[in-house]
């Protein structure tokens, strides 16, 4: 009786973290707020392929609905991730081992006190849109073409 009950248990253990799973990896990413060239989204997709995925699908939105690339022969976008939105700013001298009040952007349109969000860095992509475009992922570059042809590029 009580290896049943043990092994239905971890069954619905296994179920559920495939469902958790299968939900991370599904959600949409959701552009939350933009500051300059820095982007901070929601469910930035997880791996190298999703996120340069991410970035061609939406390119054309960066670009007409938050003029991110008005030079395209010569622009930065920086995706950070939204992670836990947005916080009060630290105290003023206010440091810990992995936060700061420099590690913050705050908003001043945003009139409460939960107008910061940490920034956090996932990948930027840079380039000229007529030439190559790079995209920096987690120590890797990326070299995009204008047909869409996406390599990655070969440190020497």
């Amino acid at each position: 009786m009580l290896n049943k009950r043990i092994v239905i248990l971890a069954l619905f253990a296994i179920v559920t973290f495939i469902a958790m799973a299968a939900w991370q990896i599904t959600r949409p990413a959701k552009i939350m707020a933009v500051n300059g060239v820095a982007l901070f989204v929601k469910n930035i997709p997880s791996s190298d392929a999703g996120k340069i995925k991410w970035w061609n699908e939406n390119k054309k939105l960066f670009s007409e609905k938050y003029q991110l690339m008005n030079n395209s022969d010569n622009f930065l976008i920086i995706l950070m991730d939204f992670g836990d939105g947005y916080q009060e700013l630290p105290e003023p001298g206010w440091t810990s081992f992995d936060k700061s009040e420099d590690d913050f952007i705050c908003f001043d349109n945003v009139k409460n006190k939960k107008r910061c969000i940490y920034k956090d860095w996932v990948f930027d992509v840079s380039g000229n849109m007529s030439k190559k475009v790079f995209i920096n992922i987690a120590g890797k570059t990326y070299i995009q073409m204008p047909d869409g042809k996406t390599e990655l590029a070969v440190e020497k």
